[in-house]
């Protein structure tokens, strides 16, 4: 017995010595490395500093290891991944990383991770016939790269005229810049992968750097501006797929019908511009998906009646961005009237501003789906807050039962409508708070509950609150502008005569008749 735990205590040191050896990274020139548990090598970084602009060679082997694996950002920088790199980036005052070389594999490499190249100025990098797999925004702001070649004999991935596929999957996986000059994407395509044109310039590349014929196919790529149209058998746009594209200001900007898309995934179009022709059969939007998303046309599609699902900050600071200021191409109306939507999520429609209130469009509308059940926290503040705009129509459809905590805080210039009869149980902390409500007078539905701490502190005039409601918090109103018109011996009339808030309506008037 004594023995055989005796090798069981040796067989588990040897086990953990392994493992630390393989979690340990290693110096080979000048390339870092670390053993697998499988006892090949992964390469994890590498020093451009120290290459000197020549070309890089992968070996096959490393110290007898075999190099089986190209790890996460080896050849790229944690620091290029952040949003506040890109917005320095964009604005042109950005480095990417590395030199302005080849990079050659070997073909024992089955695995090129996640952003291994991310925001790399490699100009060429072959993938071997044994790579099995490539993660997500592996060459993602590779803008150097003319186009990708693969090995003959590579049973996932291929090339069309330098465009990367992953052909099991039928997925676009990385396109050149240059390639947008005129790139349409092939019939057959079933999903737009991950990354895929990750802060392409859309028109292919800078006018600046563009010869004769670049020019000219430029000019015909821009008329009234370049309508990207997803093939019928395209069903999915991945996360960060059209993150940060751009495109050379006027009227070249995209025109994306999305024909038969039905999802797409979180940051797909963040801080994109462009114009939405077609929702397409959109069902389901990811976090982030649209967030200052410039759309740059005051007329936006409705939303289809397929969509079912939307996500946190889905379409925050949509239509709008610090790059771009264009006052005549505001939104003017948002209709969700046909959708499935049961709820609005937090966040969602955060800051949407840029509702145009001018003469030559009236009022700005915001069209909610009678589905509605929820909207949630923060969904549509700061909604309409901005100088210039219009009054912004928004009735409460008849279905909603809660308003979340400040779900329309700081919304400015509202005429708010909600029926009386409808099931909203519950309005949470600030909802309404600092809102500019253009209603005067607002009288809740009969089925009220709760209401939160400062839920409608903003410039009301006069609340209506029915004695359903048993739960009131703190300064639910502004006390200097704001009275209650309460039901006598409800708890409504109990709490404005402790907190000193003033009421209407219901004063005793029987004396003057003695």
């Amino acid at each position: 017995m004594k023995k055989r735990l005796s090798l069981m205590l040796l067989f588990t040191l040897c086990l953990s010595v392994v493992c630390a050896k393989a979690d340990t990274d290693r110096q080979y020139g000048l390339f870092t490395y670390r053993l697998k548990g499988n006892g090949t090598a992964i390469i994890t970084a590498f020093d451009w500093e120290s290459n000197n602009g020549q070309d890089v060679y992968v070996p096959n082997q490393i110290e007898g290891y075999t190099v089986s694996e190209i790890g996460p950002f080896a050849f790229s920088s944690s620091e290029a991944t952040g949003v506040s790199y890109w917005r320095t980036r964009v604005g042109g005052t950005g480095n990417y990383v590395g030199q302005n070389v080849v990079i050659v594999l070997p073909n024992t490499i089955t695995l090129i991770s996640e952003k291994a190249f991310f925001c790399s100025k490699i100009t060429s990098v072959t993938i071997p016939s044994s790579v099995q797999l490539i993660g997500p925004g592996a060459f993602a702001g590779c803008h150097n790269i003319v186009q990708h070649t693969v090995e003959s004999g590579n049973n996932t991935y291929a090339t069309i005229d330098g465009v990367l596929y992953d052909k099991v999957k039928k997925e676009v996986v990385a396109v050149p810049e240059t390639k947008m000059i005129n790139y349409a994407i092939p019939d057959g395509i079933r999903s737009i992968g991950p990354y895929a044109f990750f802060d392409l310039n859309m028109n292919g590349k800078s006018f600046m750097d563009m010869n004769e014929e670049d020019l000219a196919l430029a000019s015909e790529f821009m008329i009234g501006g370049k309508e990207f149209t997803f093939p019928s058998s395209v069903t999915k746009i991945g996360a960060y797929a059209f993150s940060f594209t751009k495109h050379e200001g006027g009227d070249d900007r995209p025109r994306y019908n999305f024909s038969n898309i039905t999802e797409i995934d979180e940051y797909a179009f963040y801080e994109a511009s462009g114009d939405i022709e077609d929702w397409g059969k959109l069902q389901k939007v990811g976090p982030h998906a649209f967030e200052g998303f410039i759309h740059h046309t005051s007329k936006v599609k409705s939303f289809p009646e397929t969509l079912e699902e939307i996500s946190e900050y889905s379409f925050a600071n949509f239509g709008q961005s610090y790059l771009y200021y264009t006052p005549n191409d505001r939104i003017s109306t948002i209709d969700l009237s046909n959708t499935k939507l049961t709820k609005i999520p937090s966040h969602a429609f955060e800051d949407l501003k840029y509702l145009d209130g001018y003469t030559t469009r009236g009022d700005p509308v915001l069209l909610l789906p009678e589905t509605l059940v929820e909207i949630g926290e923060y969904a549509f503040s700061s909604l309409n807050n901005t100088s210039g705009a219009g009054e912004l129509e928004l009735h409460i459809p008849h279905s909603v039962k809660v308003i979340d905590d400040y779900a329309f805080a700081n919304a400015g210039k509202i005429r708010l409508s909600i029926d009386i009869d409808m099931v909203l149980t519950n309005i949470g902390v600030g909802a309404f708070s600092d809102a500019n409500l253009q209603t005067k007078s607002l009288t809740l539905p009969q089925n009220l509950q709760s209401i939160g701490s400062r839920a409608f502190y903003c410039n009301l005039e006069t609340l209506s609150i029915p004695a359903t409601v048993a739960t009131i918090g703190n300064d639910v109103v502004n006390r200097n502008v704001t009275k209650l018109l309460v039901e006598a011996g409800s708890y409504a009339e109990l709490y404005a005569s402790e907190n000193g808030i003033p009421t209407v309506g219901n004063e005793d008037t029987s004396w003057l008749d003695n």
